[in-house]
C-alpha cells in the first residue's frame, strides 16, 4: 500500500520525490510494462503525474524521458516490420530473406517448390 502520510518517517522536510517510495516503485514498474508493450504516454498522463508526484519526482522524470525517446526509437529502423505479419512460415522466411538481401536493389526473391518424391 502507498497511503502513508507526509513525514511518516519522522522527517517532514522531505520533498515530493522522497515520499511515497512504494507508489513510485509501482509506478515505475507500470511504466516499464507500458514501455515494453509499445504504448505511448501522452501529455495528459504527464499532467496527472505532476499532480500526484510533483515536478521533480523520479516517475515524472522517467515519463518525460519516455515521451522524448519513444517516438524517436519508433521510426529508427529503415526496414519496418509489416503490421499484420504473415501467418505462414514461408511468408515470414521470405520477408526475412528480403530484408537480408535488401542491400542489392536488383535482388529478386523467388520461391521454388520441389516435390518430395524426387529427393
Amino acid at each position: 500500500m502507498c497511503n502513508r502520510p507526509l513525514g511518516a518517517n519522522g522527517n517532514t522536510r522531505l520533498g515530493p520525490s522522497h515520499n511515497f517510495k512504494e507508489c513510485e516503485q509501482w509506478n515505475l514498474f507500470i511504466k516499464e510494462c507500458v514501455y515494453f508493450s509499445a504504448v505511448y504516454p501522452d501529455s495528459e498522463l504527464e499532467k496527472m503525474f505532476v499532480n500526484i508526484f510533483g515536478h521533480h519526482a523520479h516517475p515524472l522524470r522517467k515519463l518525460r524521458r519516455m515521451l522524448y525517446w519513444m517516438p524517436k526509437f519508433k521510426n529508427l529502423s529503415p526496414w519496418p516490420i509489416p503490421d499484420p505479419l504473415p501467418e505462414d512460415a514461408l511468408g515470414i522466411a521470405k520477408l526475412a530473406i528480403e530484408r537480408i538481401t535488401s542491400v542489392d536493389l536488383e535482388t529478386k526473391v523467388s520461391t521454388f517448390y520441389v516435390s518430395l518424391s524426387c529427393l
